[in-house]
């Protein structure tokens, strides 16, 4: 199970990486279309649900991109709140994955469908109990050399 998890902390890494580039390529593509400043004068258009969805993306990105960070920097290092964090990734993962199976059934053979897998598989490893993060609370405290009187 330990291999499991490095192995989706090695995919939150990957899922980070991709949050941070699509952030930094809808805030070029942002300024090169102006959308900043044209957003009041097309917010009555019918272009506004646009804006309104890039404006939605660009929020989202970092905000994904830190729980993807977290999620990945505290599986790799094996803290205890890596089990936290992982299965808020792997919630991610599945979210993301429900809304196209939903809408187009048959995308269940694709990428979305590997999605759905990666998530779930996400959730039953961060899901179990584990030895690894399960750090003895209970020993006396001259038992931890780390730990100062």
């Amino acid at each position: 199970m330990r291999l499991v998890r490095r192995l989706m902390g090695w995919m939150f890494a990957v899922a980070c990486f991709l949050c941070v580039w699509g952030f930094g390529y809808l805030i070029v593509l942002a300024m090169r279309q102006h959308f900043f400043s044209d957003f009041h004068r097309n917010f009555a258009s019918q272009q506004s649900s646009i804006l309104l969805l890039i404006l939605a993306f660009i929020v989202m990105f970092p905000v994904l991109a830190v729980v993807f960070g977290f999620a990945f920097w505290t599986t790799i290092n094996e803290r205890r709140a890596a089990k936290g964090w992982g299965i808020a990734a792997s919630l991610v993962f599945v979210l993301a994955a429900l809304w196209p199976i939903v809408h187009h059934p048959g995308s269940m053979l694709g990428f979305a469908g590997v999605e759905l897998a990666i998530g779930a598989i996400g959730l039953y490893a961060f899901g179990r109990l584990s030895r690894v993060y399960a750090v003895a609370v209970d020993f006396p405290p001259e038992s931890d050399p780390r730990r100062k009187a």
